[in-house]
């Protein structure tokens, strides 16, 4: 597993973490502007939740895989992981309703239980 949330301080590390979170946001959303012309919306919210899940189980994988999170990467960690569930819930919005908690229900509060933590 490719860990990227590490020595965040550096603006070389900083830059490729946002490159790679940014990356991940702008896959998931053309695969949402496809599926939302091609599937009924249970099935779009089903289906897109649970590559949202994943995606979101992969990043708190690697953060709560680090032995040790420092100030500056907690920050940047914090930050990111921010940006990708704003993203994230636009993205699972159906009619106005966000459905993200209802579909990725587990990792979504993991997520932001790790945000809440990376903020005190």
């Amino acid at each position: 597993m490719i860990v990227f949330f590490l020595n965040l301080g550096s603006p070389n590390e900083r830059k490729e973490c946002r490159r790679i979170v940014d990356g991940c946001i702008r896959q998931i959303q053309q695969i949402a502007t496809i599926w939302k012309d091609v599937l009924t919306d249970s099935v779009y919210v089903r289906a897109l939740g649970s590559l949202v899940s994943y995606t979101l189980s992969v990043f708190t994988k690697m953060i709560l895989s680090k032995e040790d999170i420092t100030e500056i990467d907690a920050k940047e960690i914090e930050k990111e992981l921010a940006i990708l569930l704003k993203e994230f819930e636009g993205i699972m919005k159906i009619g106005g309703q966000q459905t993200i908690q209802a579909f990725c229900e587990a990792d979504y509060h993991k997520t932001k239980e790790i945000i809440f933590c990376l903020r005190e």
